[in-house]
């Protein structure tokens, strides 16, 4: 009967002790800010602009890319085996070039926008971090 009462005794006191703390924590969603705030939307859609004229430089060159061989598919049977082969050589030279400008845009479009989001976050951590010292909060998640 007492290990039960101690035992009883042992798990109030577990189960009672609360602890209250004075710390503040707020919750921030970053993409919510960034999606309507007027400096994201700003960053936003100037990505999206640069994002657009990319895709339309590399979808120009893959037309012109594709007419040229269907042009050289047409020619196979009029034209040599030597010439055809230079044609075709050509050709996969302007894939390559064309890959490597592919390439090339996508990773300028990558690091303008880690740029331009870097930036932005940074000068919303030093909003942040204004706020939470006049509202005295100790803890944002995000």
């Amino acid at each position: 009967m007492r290990v039960y009462l101690l035992l009883l005794l042992i798990l109030n006191f577990f189960i009672s002790n609360i602890s209250f703390s004075i710390e503040r924590i707020a919750l921030l969603d970053l993409n919510y800010v960034l999606t309507n705030s007027n400096a994201g939307k700003k960053i936003l859609s100037e990505l999206k602009i640069i994002d657009e004229n990319n895709r339309n430089k590399i979808n120009k060159l893959e037309i012109d890319l594709k007419k040229k061989q269907t042009e050289i598919k047409k020619l196979q049977n009029i034209i040599s085996k030597e010439e055809y082969d230079k044609k075709v050589l050509n050709f996969n030279k302007d894939v390559e070039i064309f890959n490597i400008e592919k390439n090339k845009l996508i990773k300028s479009f990558e690091s303008t926008k880690q740029k331009e989001l870097n930036a932005f976050f940074k000068s919303l951590n030093t909003i942040l971090s204004e706020y939470m010292e006049k509202e005295k909060i100790s803890i944002i998640l995000e």
